[in-house]
């Protein structure tokens, strides 16, 4: 059964998780912008020297193309890293779950050791009403002493009356 404490560790471990792809994943988009601004620098140097065109038009086409690009990395980086991981996450969520519903309850346990009781007293009287008859007809036949039978009637487990 799971305990608090096993909760608060599986929350780290999501933060944990969560920490490191964030981590990656700004460490990726930086590395995509920064090559993707070199292209905007040379791609803009080429356009003004060949057409002879105003700087803030190249700027203004290269910077919405290029913010198109790093959508597409962007969620790229995602569905590699973030995606993997949550579906896992899920996955073992459902297998906690699915685990939780099938642990037994309290009741469920004293219900089974009830019945246990229940059928061992069965059994130990039928193997006292065995051992009795047993020293009954020992003594009819006269090999058992009237002392051992008072012996052996001392340690009944269920006494007759």
């Amino acid at each position: 059964m799971l305990e608090e404490q096993d909760f608060i560790k599986i929350g780290e471990v999501i933060k944990e998780n969560t920490e490191v792809n964030s981590k990656k994943l700004r460490e990726e988009v930086t590395v995509v912008i920064e090559a993707n601004n070199i292209k905007i620098s040379e791609v803009i140097e080429e356009k003004i020297k060949a057409n002879n065109i105003k700087i803030g038009e190249v700027i203004e086409e290269k910077i919405k193309a290029n913010n198109i690009k790093i959508g597409e990395e962007v969620c790229k980086v995602i569905e590699q890293n973030i995606v993997p991981v949550l579906d896992n996450l899920d996955k073992r969520l459902t297998k906690i779950e699915s685990n939780m519903t099938t642990v037994a309850t309290k009741d469920d346990l004293n219900r089974g050791v009830a019945s246990i009781k229940g059928d061992l007293t069965l059994k130990l009287r039928d193997e006292d009403r065995k051992v009795n008859l047993l020293i009954r007809l020992l003594q009819e036949k006269n090999l058992l002493k009237e002392e051992d039978v008072q012996i052996l009637k001392q340690i009944e487990v269920f006494p007759q009356f």
